[in-house]
């Protein structure tokens, strides 16, 4: 999970208190019928099933919340012209990264939630009940999220791809996954998702890039870094390892090696039995990831 500030994404890196647990439709955004968003009534809905802190959003007498789904999410929002917006994205997304993983079966019952704020003060009083820091703008838990969406937010693409990632990955494997992992894939995604819906292609990184973050560090952490710089290097390197796990290797793959790594295998376990068609042993692995961009 990741809390938002509203500010530029560097500073979102390096500023954050991080805590684990949009756009117009572009040239590649397919399959319209199934991102058309149908409003309905909460009791029309699909799914019903919240969580306690969704439940505390939804049931307050002071926002009049609105409702409606796609093919895989259930959306509450106030404003529809923003969630139509969103809601074309998201589709996309569970598209795009089911692929990026290998494909699989979703093995959620039901379809996920978002909850789209469209008033800071109102975003405020859920923050404060809910017991999340008062600043943020968005995060992901389980099978829900929560963000504010202003009218005009030109932000809200950037933390929507990363946290419809967490949101998505989470039906296809529902388990604790390692920190790296976990913030790895929804900073690829967040880049390489956004980047195929808008039709353009995927920009390598620029500006100087810190240090690489020592393998063993990185794949054995538990906690985000306290240091700032620290904190940027871990997403850095942690978006790098997962890019190389599915752009050099077969898709079907990954998913087994996750798999893996939840089920309390170690990195170098799950690495050499998953992909031991390419690495008999972790420095071969470790030769070829240097010499990746």
């Amino acid at each position: 999970m990741r809390f938002w500030k509203r500010n530029s994404r560097a500073a979102k890196i390096t500023a954050l208190v991080l805590v684990c647990s949009c756009a117009l439709a572009g040239p590649n955004n397919s399959k319209p019928d199934k991102a058309k968003l149908a409003e309905k009534s909460f009791a029309q809905l699909s799914d019903k099933t919240l969580s306690e802190r969704a439940r505390l959003a939804l049931e307050t007498d002071k926002t009049k919340w609105r409702h409606g789904e796609t093919e895989h999410f259930v959306y509450h929002f106030q404003r529809i012209t923003e969630a139509q917006k969103l809601a074309r994205e998201a589709e996309f997304y569970y598209d795009k990264i089911r692929e990026d993983i290998g494909g699989g079966d979703d093995l959620l019952e039901g379809k996920s939630h978002v909850i789209m704020f469209a008033k800071p003060g109102e975003w405020k009083n859920f923050t404060l009940a809910a017991n999340v820091p008062e600043w943020s703008v968005g995060f992901a838990a389980g099978r829900e999220m929560f963000m504010l969406v202003e009218a005009g937010d030109s932000d809200a693409s950037d933390r929507l791809a990363h946290e419809m990632t967490h949101l998505v990955f989470f039906r296809f494997v529902p388990k604790p996954v390692p920190l790296w992992l976990h913030e790895g894939l929804a900073e690829y995604e967040s880049k390489a998702a956004y980047a195929e819906f808008k039709g353009i292609g995927l920009k390598p990184t620029t500006g100087q890039r810190p240090p690489p973050m020592d393998l063993d560090r990185l794949t054995s952490l538990t906690q985000y870094p306290e240091q700032p710089f620290e904190v940027v290097q871990f997403y850095r390197q942690s978006e790098r390892l997962v890019r190389f796990l599915i752009s050099k290797h077969r898709k079907g793959q990954f998913v087994p090696f996750v798999n893996l790594l939840a089920d309390g295998a170690t990195f170098e376990q799950a690495l050499l039995k998953t992909y031991s068609d390419k690495y008999r042993k972790i420095g071969d692995f470790q030769k070829q990831f240097d010499r990746f961009q």
